[in-house]
């Protein structure tokens, strides 16, 4: 039950580029696709990050350029977040 797109002719990838936030935002888009998703979006990531997204022009530019510095990071951040979901589902099943 997901979706993966893959863009690789050079005119959907300028059109990608240079389409609107809101074309392409996650936000905007589980809204429309999963209502019930969506509502619980501020209540799992908070109401700022859906009404000051000042994260998207961070991960568009810097995050970005310097993924691959900083991908282990990430990626260790990541798999001990899964680890602690995964612990905590676990605990929940035993009770």
């Amino acid at each position: 039950n997901e979706w993966h797109v893959i863009v690789s002719d050079s005119q959907f990838i300028e059109g990608l580029h240079k389409a609107p936030d809101d074309d392409i935002s996650f936000f905007e888009t589980s809204n429309d696709a999963c209502a019930l998703f969506a509502s619980k979006i501020k209540y799992t990531l908070s109401p700022e990050i859906h009404h000051n997204p000042y994260h998207i022009p961070i991960t568009l530019s810097m995050l970005t350029r310097n993924l691959a510095t900083r991908f282990a990071g990430i990626y260790n951040e990541v798999m001990s977040s899964f680890d602690d979901v995964l612990i905590w589902l676990l605990i929940l099943s035993i009770l």
